[in-house]
């Protein structure tokens, strides 16, 4: 929230008004009169707490990606760190966040069950919310997560194919490499490939749509199955990312490298034209 609300950037404007904070200690008299803190104040002391629960989680072992977990808090630091210039604890931090995790594959990024609902189906995830049909936002049918992102399901739903569905600019599809295969996560405006999914209505969805977040087990028409799945907080791509970035902001040959490796994932033929860490 501290990034969201701040004006300008903390490297560009490090006194910029953030949010309020109030901690568990806050006296009501303090919260009638709570103006936004500053950026320099803010982030030490979020870092202050993610540095508790670092301590405090150090032995403890979570259910699952649901709970927060070691990883997760050393992602969120790694975030922090990113944002305040701190190159060398971002890339350090985003290192750990990674441990014991695996970037997707592709079949599992296109994987018509499981794709972008599933924290068990693959290692990628290191934080995510999970709905059950036992959920008021599941049971509810129209007022969650899936039914405004999933275009394949045949039943109301926000984002049916045929109104308010999510999709991607011309232009920028025009951008993707054709030797990316994530490129498939939007049906093709040529009939390029075939629309990767099973509904029953995928010939009907528009060009340019997603359909990068399947709906639940790949059903198509019982919401309660379709709707009742995770949301990934935190993967271990965007890690990669961070570590990427603060590794190039202190030599540049090292984000490079780090860079196309993980593109190289993705696109084979992917490759770095950098030659300053602002490009």
């Amino acid at each position: 929230m501290a990034q969201l609300f701040q004006q300008g950037t903390y490297l560009n404007n490090p006194q910029g008004p953030t949010i309020p904070l109030v901690e568990h200690n806050t006296s009501l008299d303090k919260l009638r009169d709570n103006p936004r803190m500053p950026a320099d104040q803010m982030y030490p002391k979020i870092l202050e707490y993610l540095t508790l629960a670092e301590t405090y989680l150090s032995d403890y072992t979570p259910t699952g990606i649901s709970d927060i977990s070691l990883n997760a808090v050393h992602g969120q630091m790694a975030r922090v760190y990113l944002i305040t210039g701190q190159w060398p604890k971002a890339e350090e931090y985003a290192k750990k966040a990674q441990t014991g995790r695996e970037a997707l594959t592709e079949a599992q990024w296109k994987d018509k069950q499981n794709g972008f609902n599933n924290p068990t189906s693959q290692k990628s995830w290191i934080w995510c919310l999970t709905y059950t049909s036992d959920d008021d936002a599941v049971k509810g049918q129209l007022y969650n997560w899936m039914n405004q992102m999933s275009t394949e399901t045949n039943m109301d739903s926000y984002s049916h194919w045929d109104s308010n569905v999510k999709m991607i600019d011309a232009h920028l599809y025009s951008q993707i490499p054709t030797t990316d295969w994530r490129r498939e996560s939007w049906v093709s405006p040529t009939n390029e490939y075939p629309v990767n999914s099973d509904s029953p209505v995928k010939d009907k969805i528009p060009a340019y749509t997603n359909i990068k977040f399947r709906p639940g087990q790949g059903n198509y028409t019982d919401y309660l199955v379709a709707h009742a799945i995770s949301i990934p907080l935190m993967r271990m791509e965007e890690m990669m990312l961070i570590e990427a970035e603060a590794a190039g902001r202190q030599t540049l040959a090292n984000g490079i490298m780090l860079l196309e490796t993980f593109g190289k994932l993705r696109n084979p033929a992917d490759t770095i034209k950098a030659t300053k860490p602002s490009d």
